[in-house]
């Protein structure tokens, strides 16, 4: 039987592995088709008295800022998170964690206190980050593929265009 504290860990850890796929796919997304990143959702991971902790740490729902947050974590491995509500809203300093093992034992012993409650909870919001991710993927490569069919389109109409002009010409 594996031990509670190894199980949060190891769970806290697939979680941040998989948003930093899906996070990384969205990024893909965007630099694939050249449409402009999604406004960013906010996903609050845990609450307490000292404020919330939240993902993506970006201060507005600029789509900029966002997509460059993206390419930041794609960088470094590892997703960054903002506490809110605890004062000037700078990132949480003790989530400066190398990689996804080292912030999932962060995440447990810090903002977790080792409760498995709130290990849940995190993990919950995570994954729901994650699909969220995956489907903002989904949705630029569906719209690329939408303004690919009208461009075609808007050719042929020309190209019919052209050719009438000519046969209409002396």
């Amino acid at each position: 039987m594996i031990a509670p504290d190894e199980a949060a860990v190891l769970a806290l850890q697939g979680a941040l592995e998989d948003l930093l796929q899906a996070s990384g796919a969205l990024l893909r997304a965007v630099e694939e088709t050249g449409l402009p990143a999604p406004r960013p959702r906010f996903f609050r991971l845990l609450q307490d008295g000292q404020g919330e902790i939240v993902w993506p740490a970006v201060t507005t729902p600029d789509p900029g800022e966002f997509a460059h947050r993206l390419r930041e974590e794609a960088g470094r491995r590892r997703p960054f998170f903002y506490r809110r509500g605890a004062g000037d809203g700078s990132p949480w300093p003790y989530l400066a964690a190398a990689d996804p093992t080292g912030l999932a034992t962060v995440l447990w012993e810090e903002a977790c206190r080792r409760r498995p409650d709130r290990a849940v909870a995190v993990v919950h919001g995570l994954r729901r980050a994650a699909a969220w991710c995956l489907a903002r993927a989904d949705g630029l490569r569906r719209a690329r593929q939408q303004l690919l069919v009208r461009q075609r389109r808007a050719v042929a109409f020309l190209e019919t265009e052209a050719a009438a002009f000519r046969l209409k010409a002396p």
